[in-house]
């Protein structure tokens, strides 16, 4: 099970060298998806949007810093940008991953988990 973010997938504004290392988890984890076909071994990747963790709040800072914003106008503005309507907490993170790591995801191979923090927490 890997773990990248949204911005591997689709990008992100001022954050292109992390997104360039998200995107490196996702090729990732389609090749060594695409080598363990047949094994039984499954390799899948979460891929959530801002969470509620310090390096989110770093984020912040940096736009407030950035374009001289109140910490919920940098707040809003980044979710907005994102698309997303709220953080996502880690727990729920958590509740994505441990479903695919049981018996009943053995067929789940090579998959990218969005989590967009559109459904209700």
């Amino acid at each position: 099970m890997n773990v990248a973010t949204i911005v591997g997938i689709v990008g992100g504004r001022e954050l292109s060298a992390y997104a360039a290392a998200e995107h490196a988890v996702v090729g990732f984890t389609k090749a060594i998806a695409k080598e363990a076909e047949g094994t039984g071994v499954t390799v899948n990747a979460v891929c959530p949007g801002y969470v509620d963790t310090p390096l989110t709040d770093e984020t912040v800072v940096r736009r407030m810093q950035r374009m001289s914003q109140l910490w919920q106008e940098a707040m809003d503005s980044i979710l907005e940008e994102s698309g997303q309507p709220r953080l996502i907490r880690a727990e729920e993170v958590a509740e994505v991953i441990m479903p695919l790591l049981s018996e009943d995801a053995s067929e789940t191979n090579g998959q990218l988990v969005v989590i967009d923090g559109k459904d209700s927490p």
